[in-house]
């Protein structure tokens, strides 16, 4: 028996890392060879591979798993960290578009010149141009600058100068994505001609039906590993299975990544089952030839003042479709949502991140076509522009709740109200769990009363969501706070030099830590870094306070808007609130400001802040003081934190917030609450 040929690929305990520069200084020291202390990210760890001539193999992965890394080491442009790799040569790469290609020269320049880089040298190069060029297809365009060509002319004119030059392994990264049908049908059939005559090709792509049509095997990256390896059919489907279930995860109620909101020109609705049933209504498994069967889509509108319609579409492996079926065509209504009426339950309407967070949420859903009416037994608040319908009641007995298809509970007086309503659905918006703080230990008895009433729950943030769910059996969903266009950043390279620290909520209210922010401003002059306390309050300044530490600016009951300003002039936030904190609106709205945070180690700020913001001990002014001193003086890092914080708080634009609290709203009033979580 004949010896098995010498893989064409071979790579043994391949790692690549890359060096993370956050100075100028950093990079010039590198080059020089001085890396201690430099920060690495892996691209590429513990790669075992081999790729025999006439064998295609497909690399599947998310964005960023290492795929492009990995075909740049076995290209040869990059060199590993650590391991062994062995590549056949010659070696032809189709990478990044435009790759060895110059702008200037023309397209004839540059497949010589791409030749050459191969070391194929210049006359026989120039013997195969015809061909190169009669596949490329580049017309007129061929002696024009390559600046002047699309994306889809410079794939071409890659390819066909990669396939030209007789390499042994061929290297295609997402080659096919620019090109249209008739150029992929054209460029897998040379790929395929390539396997045939023994050569090698790797292939990544985002396509899998590419990838199963056209590779035997194929190789699953995740974060820079190997998660599987074998056929291709396999490989897809347990890539695609974790897709799939990732998907899930992101779209489940309550989890730390709710789903993306459609966007003007994007999804309008999303799939929440398929199902696949023979004619008789059982599931079918498979479908034969002839066999009828039946799509059941379930289908849920993003945004109700989209009505659109749906369709099915069977694509062959090749993606020709072979069948199509739409509601249009066969006259069906669009699918859209009605209206809902809403009301909104607030004790009272003072100025307070919690009803501040109510407000919002109301304008939100009137601005998406709900009727919406606030009800409270405080005045119509002057501090915040409510356009909403607004009903100040002496008690919330039913006779003074308007009828609704959903009543919201905003705080724990409310909650029996909304349970009793005679119309539509009580929830109850869950902003902080009341009977863990300590100033209120006599209501403890009735606030737990109130949370086991059988109602579903909205809750800030995904603690509170856990609570209410395994304490009191109840669902609940995360539906966290908007943050409204006026909380942005001003433009800034480094804090002043005596820079402004501000400290957020009344000092009165105990678990907002406020009296521990004021130790660390104490301690952090004592450090030797003077600084300009900025106090801002709902309250004014009491003489407690004053003992304590007396600010040098105290500014309270300020509208939203003013406080923004206010934030974007600051330095640096002290935010020392308790575990039993909701969710600490200012924090996120000073994120937003731009304005680096130093905040307690609780979960409530590790959800949203994470590390985007110096979290430390709640209660060690100690390390408050610390962590502000670092933060102050090293002006890289105080902006990689206004950097963080700014990424952070893109989740929590009003589109996708809104989005959210209305299918929040839409489950407690289409009733899935009590089946769905």
């Amino acid at each position: 028996m004949a010896p098995a040929a010498r893989p064409s690929v071979e790579i043994h305990g391949l790692a690549k890392r890359y060096l993370l520069f956050g100075r100028r200084r950093d990079r010039a020291l590198a080059l020089l060879g001085r890396t201690g202390g430099l920060h690495t990210v892996t691209a590429l760890e513990g790669i075992d591979l081999e790729v025999r001539p006439g064998e295609a193999v497909g690399v599947v992965g998310e964005n960023g798993s290492g795929k492009s890394t990995l075909l740049r080491l076995v290209a040869g442009i990059s060199t590993p960290d650590a391991g062994t790799i062995r590549v056949a040569q010659p070696v032809a790469p189709i990478l990044e578009l435009g790759l060895g290609f110059h702008p200037e020269f023309t397209g004839r320049e540059n497949a010589l010149l791409y030749g050459s880089l191969l070391g194929i040298p210049e006359d026989a190069m120039a013997e195969r141009l015809d061909d190169v060029l009669a596949f490329a297809e580049l017309g007129e365009f061929v002696d024009r600058p390559l600046r002047t060509y699309s994306s889809g002319m410079a794939a071409r004119l890659a390819f066909a100068v990669a396939t030209n030059v007789d390499p042994r392994v061929l290297v295609v990264d997402e080659a096919l994505a620019v090109g249209d049908g008739a150029f992929q049908k054209k460029c897998v059939d040379r790929m395929v001609r390539f396997k045939e005559e023994g050569r090698t090709v790797l292939f990544c792509s985002h396509a899998m039906y590419l990838v199963t049509s056209f590779c035997e095997r194929a190789v699953w990256l995740h974060q820079g590993r190997i998660r599987s390896q074998g056929s291709s059919q396999a490989v897809v489907e347990a890539y695609e299975t974790y897709l799939m279930q990732r998907e899930k995860r992101q779209l489940a109620p309550g989890s730390e990544a709710p789903w993306t909101q459609a966007t003007a020109g994007g999804r309008r609705g999303r799939l929440t089952a398929v199902r696949v049933l023979a004619l008789d209504g059982t599931p079918a498994e498979t479908v034969g030839p002839g066999d009828g069967f039946e799509v059941a889509l379930a289908v849920q509108s993003l945004d109700r003042l989209s009505a659109f319609h749906a369709a099915v579409a069977i694509d062959a492996q090749d993606g020709r479709c072979i069948f199509a079926a739409t509601t249009h065509f066969d006259g069906v209504a669009r699918v859209t949502r009605r209206a809902l009426a809403i009301v909104y339950l607030l004790e009272d309407t003072a100025l307070f991140g919690g009803v501040k967070i109510v407000l919002h949420q109301a304008e939100l859903m009137a601005r998406r076509g709900h009727r919406v009416t606030v009800v409270s037994k405080g005045d119509r608040p002057a501090w915040f522009p409510l356009r909403t319908e607004f009903r100040r009641v002496p008690s919330f007995d039913p006779e003074h709740i308007p009828s609704a298809d959903v009543t919201v509970a905003t705080f724990w007086t409310t909650i029996a109200a909304a349970a009793s309503v005679r119309s539509g659905q009580g929830v109850h918006y869950c902003q902080g769990f009341e009977a863990g703080f300590r100033h209120n230990l006599a209501e403890h008895g009735a606030i737990l009363d109130a949370y086991r009433l059988a109602i579903p729950c909205f809750a800030l943030a995904p603690h509170l969501a856990t609570l209410v769910r395994e304490r009191f059996a109840r669902p609940a969903r995360v539906v966290p706070p908007a943050l409204a266009p006026y909380w942005r950043p001003a433009w800034r390279r480094r804090p002043a030099r005596l820079p402004r620290v501000l400290i957020a909520n009344p000092f009165e209210i105990e678990w907002k830590g406020v009296a521990t922010g004021l130790d660390a401003v104490e301690a952090l002059r004592a450090r030797g870094a003077p600084c300009r306390l900025v106090r801002v309050s709902q309250w004014p300044l009491s003489e407690a306070e004053r003992a304590v530490l007396a600010p040098e600016e105290f500014h309270h009951h300020l509208a939203p808007r003013e406080v923004a300003v206010l934030m974007r002039l600051a330095d640096l936030m002290l935010a020392p609130s308790w575990e039993a904190e909701g969710f600490g609106l200012p924090v996120l709205e000073a994120m937003a400001s731009g304005l680096p945070v130093v905040a307690s180690d609780i979960s409530a700020f590790r959800w949203f802040a994470g590390d985007a913001a110096e979290l430390v001990p709640f209660d060690r002014p100690d390390c408050f003081a610390a962590a502000a001193q670092d933060v102050l003086a090293d002006a890289s890092r105080w902006r990689s934190l206004r950097r963080a914080g700014l990424k952070a708080v893109h989740g929590f634009s009003e589109t996708r917030i809104a989005g959210i609290a209305e299918d929040a709203l839409y489950w407690v009033a289409e009733g899935r609450w009590r089946s769905e979580p």
